[in-house]
């Protein structure tokens, strides 16, 4: 454990750099432009289709997208660090005089310091939805949004390592407990594999040390975020707007909870389905989490027992697994662009070709004025794309073919 003055100091370093860098941080993209606004009005409810592709959590109301790039930044990493000492900070004290303290003292400083945990979650979603309300407006960029999902998920996991600690001291006081199974399912929703990803990027880890693109989507009721990595289409979707712990909880047992679920994912966990699925139910956070692993990916969804809704939802698709079907082709003197489309806003497959000798093009996607990606030598790439309406064009030189009116 490090000495109380020395992550004190660290502290104060990191908070005074945290200053002067963050202003700097630049996304590459704008925040999004008001003709981006449509209504998706698309709900968690699950559909029986003869492709068996899924239906995915949307948003309601005025929807805003942009694309962001992710790529090694000082500021959000400093970010992290920060909230990691503020946590450890919170620990030291009830370690550092544990073994002085009567047991009623080592009671009353384990309530108040899982108080002060239970505060910083709060502070988690509190952050979120602000951040989000303000990329809605115009007043934040997407990358933002990705930097704030990505600080909650690590500063998450750190909550979650010393709720663990504090359980473990709790475990010597007679009469004393701190139950953790609720609170670390609470932490794992601000958790997913697109958040990782950016995280990877942000600290140059070495696994992932370049730049990525990556679609945010926001509206009053929550945001989306996906990406194309690799062969796998991945989705995060929250709905600030179906948590609710202040409603009384309407999933009072576990046939109640499983036929809400048949509801809402029938093709998941309706009769006749054949793949593996795992259900974690805590009535005392009134949160509700599942598991599914099916034929075309993995789907993990949180339920919130007040509002009985989806409130977050994160899916990995194998695009390859995905049914696709032509969305047009369009061309002019030199340049053919061909676009392959998969079910339910999914990824795209974006083709250029050479009209005179139909070979492969390596040029550059751009949705809007984004660059998104790079067709690359064999002239093929799958991009993550918006659910409103957008334009989509292949440059290559001075030359470009553009396929407008998508989505």
């Amino acid at each position: 454990m490090k000495s109380a003055l020395s992550i004190a100091i660290a502290a104060l370093l990191v908070t005074s750099l945290l200053a002067m860098t963050i202003v700097a941080a630049s996304p590459v993209s704008q925040a999004p432009d008001a003709d981006h606004g449509a209504s998706i009005d698309e709900s968690a409810f699950q559909q029986e289709r003869d492709d068996g592709t899924t239906t995915r959590l949307g948003l309601d109301g005025p929807t805003e997208y942009a694309y962001a790039e992710s790529s090694p930044d000082l500021g959000a990493t400093l970010a992290i660090e920060e909230d990691e000492l503020r946590n450890e900070w919170a620990l030291y004290e009830a370690e550092h005089r544990w073994e002085t303290l009567s047991d009623s003292e080592r009671a009353e400083i384990l309530e108040r310091l899982e108080d002060r945990l239970q505060e910083r979650i709060t502070q988690l979603e509190t952050r979120e939805s602000e951040v989000t309300a303000a990329v809605r407006h115009g007043d934040a960029r997407a990358t933002v949004l990705l930097r704030t999902q990505v600080r909650n998920d690590r500063e998450a996991k750190v909550i979650g390592e010393h709720y663990q600690q504090l359980s473990d001291l709790a475990d010597q006081v007679p009469d004393y407990s701190i139950t953790v199974r609720p609170t670390l399912s609470e932490l794992e929703a601000h958790e997913g594999p697109i958040r990782d990803r950016v995280f990877e990027t942000i600290i140059a880890s070495g696994q992932n040390d370049g730049s990525d693109v990556f679609l945010v989507e926001a509206s009053e009721s929550g945001s989306v975020v996906s990406a194309v990595d690799e062969r796998m289409y991945l989705r995060e979707a929250t709905r600030l707007d179906h948590r609710d712990t202040s409603l009384p909880n309407q999933l009072g047992d576990r046939d109640a909870l499983l036929e809400r679920m048949d509801e809402i994912y029938p093709w998941a966990h309706g009769d006749g389905f054949t793949g593996e699925r795992s259900v974690n139910e805590h009535y005392s956070t009134q949160l509700f989490r599942a598991e599914t692993v099916h034929n075309h990916g993995t789907l993990r969804f949180y339920l919130d027992g007040g509002t009985a809704e989806v409130f977050r939802e994160i899916q990995a698709l194998r695009i390859d697994e995905l049914p696709t079907e032509p969305a047009g082709t369009w061309a002019n003197d030199s340049i053919e662009l061909s676009i392959n489309e998969t079910p339910r806003n999914g990824p795209i497959e974006v083709t250029a070709t050479d009209v005179e000798t139909g070979e492969p093009i390596d040029g550059e996607v751009t949705i809007g004025d984004t660059s998104v990606a790079r067709t690359g030598q064999d002239g093929s790439v799958w991009v993550a794309p918006p659910s409103t309406g957008y334009d989509l064009t292949v440059h290559i030189d001075d030359r470009s073919v553009t396929a407008d009116g998508l989505g």
